[in-house]
Order: C-alpha cells, then structure tokens, then sequence
C-alpha cells in the first residue's frame, strides 16, 4: 500500500554570501558594481525605498549535497547621494556582474568672466553750503541798508539839517521838491561850490580894498615931491 499522508517538506538550510563590490564615480554619474558568480537575473532585486536608500537582496539554490536543500542568499543595503536622480536610476546584469547606475543632478551654472564694475556715473551731489553765523546775517544786512541809504535821500528830509519839509512845501514842487530827491553827493558837491564861491569873493574884495590903499599911498608921495 501508498500511503496517501501529507507530505513533509524540509526547509532549506541558507548560506549569506557577500558579494565583491565596487563605487565607480564619474562626472555624470556614480556607478555601484557587485560580482555575483553564479546567479542568474531574475533571482536578483534592486529596490528603493521612502528613506532614500537602494537595496541589493539575492537568492539561488545550491546544489544537494544530500543533507536537504540549501540556498545562497544575500543582501546589501545603501544611501544613495544627496546629488542623484532618483528617477533615472537603472540597473544592468551583463555576465554574472550587476551595474547599478545613479545619475547625478545636472546643474546649469553660467561660467562666465566677472565683469569688471562700471565707473559711477551718477552727477556728484554739490555739498550744501555751510551755514552762517546769525551775527554775520545781520551784520551784511544791516551793511546793505547803510549803502542804500548813502545813496539815495529820504523823499521827507530836507536839504540841510534833516527838519522835516513842510506839507505845504513838500506838495507844491518846484526846485526844492526837486533837489531834496537828488542824491547826498549832489548836495555835497552844491555846498562845497558855494564855499569856494564865497572865499573867492572875499579874496577878491580884499585884494581890491589892498590895490586901493598902495594907489592912495602912491598919490600921496606923488603930491610931497
């Protein structure tokens, strides 16, 4: 008789295998290589998981050596660089050698020569003027009212000894309402003329009371001899 009992099934017995393995970097890219002798694709996986690492794991069985079963396993486990793209990531398997290619990020960066800076072309500000004494204000102003008031006459002030011209005078024009609005030094010059004419008349009288005298002497010895 068969018997028809189910059937035991021993559980293999497994051997870790750490595979020879090598980190090829290049400019665009880091290449991960791992030497798996014996092993075939499709007992291979490469995974990524959400913490930014890449994970290697394999299996294949090994040969009976009348003990029961047994199997070659490995696994490898490693973070990927901070400068990849995760999204091109690829794997090869080319005669017993798995090619893990990790690209990295292509940055764009401008190499360009530093331009020298431009020469400031902006109007230079003129620098405010300091400010004056108040003293020194007052002084050029109280100066700048002295000099008007040289050259001209107050129109109420008349000719000689500043009284005040009567309105009757002052209203009814004529040679004195024209000669108190002429200017100081005209006044001036009126009096000094006056003052020459006067010592010329009185040199002249008395160079003439003198002629007199020397004629009346003169006649006098005349009427002796």
């Amino acid at each position: 008789m068969v018997s028809t009992g189910p059937v035991t099934r021993i559980a293999p017995s497994y051997e870790d295998f750490e595979p020879r393995f090598e980190r090829r970097q290049e400019e665009t890219s880091d290449t991960l290589v791992f030497q798996l002798p014996g092993f075939k694709k499709e007992q291979l996986k490469v995974q990524i998981d959400n913490y930014g690492n890449i994970k290697v794991s394999g299996e294949r069985p090994l040969e009976d050596n009348g003990g029961g079963p047994r199997r070659s396993r490995f696994r490898k486990e490693l973070k990927i660089p901070d400068n990849c793209n995760v999204s091109d990531i690829r794997a090869r398997f080319d005669n017993e050698v798995l090619y893990i290619v990790l690209p990295k990020l292509i940055t764009t960066t401008a190499a360009t020569d530093p331009q020298p800076p431009l020469p400031d072309q902006t109007t230079p500000k003129a620098s405010p003027e300091e400010p004056k004494p108040i003293a020194e204000e007052a002084k050029q102003v109280a100066e700048k009212e002295k000099e008007k008031e040289r050259e001209t006459v107050p129109e109420e002030t008349a000719m000689a000894g500043g009284d005040r011209v009567p309105d009757d005078v002052k209203g009814g024009g004529g040679v004195l309402m024209g000669m108190k609005r002429r200017p100081r030094r005209a006044l001036v010059n009126v009096v000094v003329a006056a003052v020459v004419a006067v010592v010329g008349v009185v040199i002249y009288v008395t160079w003439k009371m003198r002629s007199r005298g020397v004629e009346s002497t003169s006649l006098m010895h005349l009427g002796n001899n």
